[in-house]
């Protein structure tokens, strides 16, 4: 099996006094979000730029190398900008793409520089530009580029050809709902449409292109080493916003071990609870392979999902991806690691016999076609494999083994002899601007003529819900197309929230010289939320009291104005009954009981509060809600974090706030 497809990154030493030319020197930014940073500074609007991770630099572990990271994003990403072209820079005779100055962050260690770098790589598989290397000194880092991809009209091309390859891929993959069912035709698409790249039918190509998406992408190639098909595959991943892990490490040769590097992924059919592995390089079947006597092409599956135990005595993950430093980003899983977490198994291409045979074959066969022609299927016993193949109506394949947990198997990779429509869909989209609705059909077969079926109609709309300043509307679509196959369809679309739009603020309560006052403003879009704000008395003291001839002292009269000027809260309202709060992936729906018609009389709304104690002493939400409402979506929170929520009514008046006891609920945010 190929291994040795991996550019080991390298620092590359050069003098402390180069003439460091100013137009290439990258100012120095606060650090900030990845989310924000991806929609700042990123120029061209494609899949390369969407299909980014923050894995490696989540794993980052100071802040000055999260902040280089951000400054290597400001040169990489200069690229993405089609008109320009790189210059070569004598002083280092390369093509640089900036110079970043490394020392002024506070970094005293260039390993902690390199690791940014690499950790920047790692995160942004479809960035084919990218050298793995770098040139530094004590004070700068030197991030460049290939004399290929020096020119803008050339990446132009590039990005085109990867922009529309990824978005034919995903088109296909959302043909399917079931996210294990997309990954697979993802799978099942590279490994149709690309070779291993060799040289001279033994080495692997050292190309740039062979080792990234351009590789995949370009039809002049259509060929990527192990990098290749791991950044490809992350790039869509992270694209699709399915959860993965690009990995380095060593791949052994033929199951007998070997310190050849490789590439290979995770991925998460479940949103991250669970992790399957994913080696696209060796369940590839190519007919220049000199490691696999396999005279045609094809796949298999056998490292789709392979348990754990088996997939790590072969895959070794590179604890040390950066020389002298003893640093890698997480990938924690957890990873399957049983025979029932195969795809073989879990996407139905296993056969043992107690399924229905040609219910099996008619199976298998559709999927197959929706990425190609050939399809690869497991049982127990050789016997029963041959019964398969039969049923699927060939006799041109070949036989192999593997074993899962201890135990060999049967497989083999199947040429189907001839096409039969699998449509899959329909798929319906709202196209709002021209509000018309567009519905297709596509055949899993891409060599069919009558691949993708469609018709565009207009629709009509439907106010369900209005929106209001903190919760989402809902408006219903519906469209009626000629075509019967795609007949009426309706959808509801959530509407965002209107956010508020507050009036002016309104005294209730006049500050006098030495007592404070009240004042309040109501949301234009929903009246019954308000906010609230404590006017200061009109003097900062008052005088002091004549105590001579009284034998006790009166209280400091600073003292007693800082008590007046504190919110005056009256607790007399009646009591809000907390339920369960629900927990989602970094917020939560904090509940309540319906508030009685005799107590909403009493009340103007309902104050909520997050905290991360259960003291709340550090309060991270607050917020309110109608007195109408029975719950409310706090967003923002931390994943898989403890909080702490409370609620309790209020209502505001001339002589303080009125307010009922607090109700407490603990939560934990996934």
């Amino acid at each position: 099996m190929p291994v040795g497809g991996v550019d080991i990154p390298e620092m590359i030493r050069i003098s402390d006094d180069i003439d460091v030319p100013e137009d290439l020197k990258v100012p120095a930014v606060p650090p900030q979000k990845k989310k924000a940073r991806r929609a700042e500074s990123l120029y061209y609007d494609s899949v390369i730029t969407q299909g980014v991770s923050t894995v490696a630099y989540d794993s980052l572990q100071t802040d000055a190398q999260r902040q280089l990271y951000d400054l290597i994003d400001i040169a990489e990403t200069r690229l993405m900008d089609t008109d320009f072209d790189v210059q070569s820079d004598t002083p280092i005779t390369s093509y640089s793409l900036g110079v970043i100055n490394y020392a002024e962050l506070g970094i005293t260690d260039v390993n902690d520089a390199f690791e940014a770098y690499v950790a920047y790589d790692r995160d942004h598989p479809g960035y084919y530009w990218m050298c793995p290397n770098v040139f530094h000194n004590s004070t700068y880092l030197f991030p460049y580029t290939y004399e290929e991809y020096s020119l803008g009209s050339t990446r132009q091309q590039i990005n085109e050809m990867i922009d529309s390859g990824v978005k034919s891929y995903v088109d296909l993959a959302r043909t399917e709902t079931d996210t294990l069912e997309q990954v697979a035709i993802i799978h099942d698409k590279i490994v149709n449409d690309v070779d291993y790249a060799y040289y001279n039918n033994h080495y692997a190509v050292w190309n740039k292109w062979a080792h990234s998406v351009h590789g995949t992408f370009d039809p002049v190639h259509k060929a990527v080493v192990c990098e290749g098909y791991a950044d490809t595959f992350a790039l869509i991943m992270n694209y699709m916003g399915i959860p993965n892990y690009y990995i380095v490490g060593y791949g052994g040769n033929g199951g007998s071990g070997g310190n050849s590097k490789h590439a290979w992924n995770a991925v998460s059919v479940d949103g991250g609870e669970t992790y399957l592995y994913m080696d696209l390089t060796w369940d590839d079947i190519t007919d220049t392979s000199p490691y696999d006597d396999i005279a045609d092409k094809g796949y298999t599956y056998k490292f789709f999902g392979m348990p754990a135990s088996d997939f790590e005595a072969l895959h070794v993950k590179d604890e040390v991806i950066v020389s002298d430093a003893d640093w890698t980003y997480d990938t924690p899983g957890p990873y399957n690691d049983s025979f029932e977490g195969t795809y073989y198994k879990k996407g139905g291409f296993y056969y043992d016999g107690s399924t229905d045979l040609n219910a099996f074959a008619s199976t298998v066969k559709a999927k197959a076609l929706r990425a190609g022609d050939y399809v690869s299927v497991l049982a127990p016993t050789l016997d029963l494999l041959n019964e398969a193949a039969e049923a699927i109506d060939t006799s041109d394949y070949q036989t192999f083994t593997v074993t899962y947990e201890g135990k060999e198997y049967y497989w083999m990779p199947i040429k189907l002899r001839e096409h039969v429509h699998d449509y899959r869909g329909p798929v319906y989209e709202w196209i709002t601007k021209s509000e018309e609705a567009r519905a297709y059909i596509v055949c899993m077969n891409p060599q069919c003529d009558q691949r993708v079926i469609e018709e565009t109609h207009y629709y009509n709309s439907e106010v369900i819900t209005e929106p209001t300043c903190t919760e989402d509307g809902l408006t219903r679509y519906t469209v009626t197309f000629w075509n019967e196959t795609f007949g009426t369809h309706t959808e509801d679309v959530t509407v965002a929230a209107l956010g508020h739009d507050w009036d002016e603020w309104v005294v209730v309560q006049e500050a006098t010289d030495y007592e404070p006052g009240l004042k309040v403003r109501t949301c234009k879009n929903d009246p019954s939320h308000t906010e609230e704000e404590v006017i200061p008395p009109l003097k900062t003291s008052e005088p002091a009291e004549d105590t001579s001839g009284s034998e006790s002292a009166v209280a400091p009269a600073a003292a007693q104005v800082q008590a007046q000027a504190l919110p005056v809260e009256i607790v007399d309202l009646p009591t809000v009954k907390i339920s369960k709060p629900k927990a989602a992936k970094k917020k939560v729906t904090v509940k309540w009981k319906k508030v009685s018609k005799k107590n909403k009389k009493k009340i103007q709304g309902i104050e909520i509060q997050v905290a991360a104690d259960p003291d709340f002493t550090q309060i991270v939400k607050s917020t309110t809600a109608s007195k109408k409402k029975t719950s409310k979506v706090v967003k923002g929170l931390k994943s898989k974090t403890t909080y702490y929520v409370r609620v309790r009514a209020y209502k505001n008046a001339a002589d303080g706030k009125h307010v009922s006891v607090w109700k407490t609920k603990k939560i934990k945010s996934k």
